[in-house]
């Protein structure tokens, strides 16, 4: 071999050592830099705009994307169970990391829907007997004017001049029954409704899922109504059984409110 073949090879020599020495340096910073990084988790954004209160579809409205742990916060979506059933609480931008606090479950209340909690006497509306996902009707009873105990007819209820009593609302949705508590344990809002009759030692709060304007009913029956129980059929009712003069109150001046259809 000749001085300028030695020399030649002499460079390939140095440069394989130098290629090696760079490749090396590049695997050990990319190595620090992932220590120091850390692993990378899954975590999810808006694959299109999401608007406010629209159900997520967690197949085509969000995409995958890994973002280093260290940087992912305890809000943030990093699997799709967690959109499952879900809706965003506000319009999400496209491109934009899903965050818990952005969702809100899908509520099982129907369109036309709302919730109402009202307040029964423990041992003559419920008595153990309610649960929910039960459908019962509201047996109300009004009154023009009610003693208290001290005899005066300041407790003033609807304006009638009759005892009257029928179905307020029909096949009402249970989905909630609390726990019995004493009478004196209320608030004073609370007590000014039909919760504060005398002679009550305990009531029951009950929560329904109804209609809006059956909701209305049940509010103007817990505020102006003498007494309101629950009654409970069977799984034998076909309906035949019970027509709407059965339910009615029949009352004329009540029909504006309640919107009783007979006649006195």
């Amino acid at each position: 071999m000749n001085p300028k073949q030695r020399r030649g090879a002499l460079t390939l020599i140095v440069a394989a050592v130098g290629a090696i020495a760079v490749f090396l340096g590049i695997v050990a910073y990319v190595g620090s830099v992932s220590a120091e990084v850390g692993p990378r988790i899954t975590v999810y954004r808006a694959a299109a705009d999401i608007g406010t209160f629209q159900s997520i579809n967690p197949e085509s409205d969000v995409e995958e994307v890994e973002m280093p742990e260290k940087y992912v916060t305890t809000q943030m979506v990093t699997s799709l169970d967690q959109l499952a059933g879900q809706k965003a609480r506000s319009a999400i931008s496209e491109g934009s990391i899903i965050q818990g606090d952005a969702l809100t479950p899908v509520s099982a209340l129907e369109d036309g829907e709302r919730e109402v909690t009202i307040n029964f006497d423990s041992a003559q509306g419920i008595n153990g007997r309610v649960q929910p996902g039960d459908a019962v009707d509201v047996v109300a009873a009004f009154a023009r004017e009610r003693e208290d105990q001290s005899g005066g007819t300041g407790y003033r209820r609807a304006d009638i001049p009759y005892n009257v009593a029928g179905v307020l609302v029909s096949d009402a949705e249970v989905i909630a029954v609390g726990q019995p508590m004493p009478v004196d344990q209320l608030g004073i809002e609370q007590a000014a409704g039909q919760a504060a009759l005398e002679g009550v030692a305990e009531t029951v709060a009950v929560t329904f899922a109804i209609p809006v304007d059956d909701a209305t009913r049940l509010s103007y029956g817990e505020a102006f109504a003498v007494s309101m129980r629950l009654t409970r059929s069977g799984n034998n009712e076909t309906g035949s059984q019970v027509s709407d003069d059965d339910k009615s109150f029949e009352d004329p001046d009540l029909a504006p409110v309640l919107g009783s259809t007979g006649s006195n």
